[in-house]
């Protein structure tokens, strides 16, 4: 008798985050880090776009954008992309005021879509 087991799981949100930021999956070191940073954006975004009673919120092992935002995959692009960029300055802050000014330009304007999205 064959026995399967199931396939442990999968944290796509920290694992996109870490490609991202050119951290090597393999590398684990800075997942509990990641993992928080991550769950601090989640908590704005949260408050700036979904309002829900119990707010989303990854583990070290699990984390899916998809249940997060089940039916629309720009927003879970746009999402993506505002997690990577407000982790990247809480994890990763840029040394150069030039490239900070970037980035939180870049951030404000993912918010503002990301708003504009709510309102839609």
């Amino acid at each position: 008798m064959v026995t399967s087991t199931p396939p442990a799981p999968v944290n796509k949100v920290l694992n996109a985050t870490k490609e991202l930021l050119g951290v090597p999956l393999e590398v684990t070191v800075f997942d509990s880090v990641l993992v928080l940073h991550i769950n601090s954006v989640l908590s704005t975004l949260d408050q700036l776009i979904s309002g829900q009673d119990e707010p989303y919120q990854i583990t070290l092992t699990d984390g899916d954008l998809e249940d997060m935002f089940p039916d629309d995959e720009t927003v879970r692009s746009l999402v993506q992309m505002y997690i990577f960029f407000k982790v990247r300055l809480l994890f990763d802050p840029p040394i150069s005021s030039f490239v900070l000014t970037a980035l939180q330009a870049q951030i404000a304007e993912f918010e503002g879509r990301l708003l504009d999205y709510k309102v839609a």
